[in-house]
């Protein structure tokens, strides 16, 4: 993909799935929802998750953004970097506003007051990406596919 296909991609409606480094080595995988802040993906989570104490200890992730249900419609980006924890109050709630809108809409009275009652017991993650990889095999020549 070129980089502006990577950018519309990756500000799409999708779901990242996030790889941090777990305990004794082994890969911890989950679904994320997540923005882009330029080329770097931020989401937010509990600080007590699993993924935020797996980054604490060790911030190289991995990310990736697919989708395809045969071999001719794979695509996908994957992103690496470094993470860094952020527990500012203000980025918080622009964050989860960013990810709200895109994933579920404007924002409602009970919503906004549903956040500010666990806001204190969430952070936001922000990958400085340091690696791009992409596919698209819809362009693959004949033959190829």
């Amino acid at each position: 993909m070129s980089p502006a296909e990577m950018a519309d991609y990756l500000a799409a409606r999708r779901t990242m799935i996030l790889a941090t480094n777990g305990v004794g080595g082994f890969p911890h995988q989950v679904a994320m929802f997540y923005v882009m802040a330029g080329t770097n993906p931020v989401f937010w989570s509990y600080r007590g998750a699993q993924k935020v104490v797996n980054i604490e200890r060790d911030p190289r992730v991995s990310c990736l953004v697919e989708e395809g249900r045969d071999y001719r419609a794979l695509r996908g980006v994957m992103l690496r970097g470094s993470a860094r924890v952020c527990a500012d109050p203000e980025v918080i709630e622009q964050t989860w506003r960013q990810l709200t809108e895109k994933y579920t809409g404007p924002i409602s009275e009970a919503e906004l007051a549903n956040f500010r009652r666990q806001a204190d017991k969430r952070c936001v993650v922000m990958v400085e990406v340091t690696r791009v990889s992409s596919w698209d095999h819809r362009k693959l020549p004949p033959g190829r596919q």
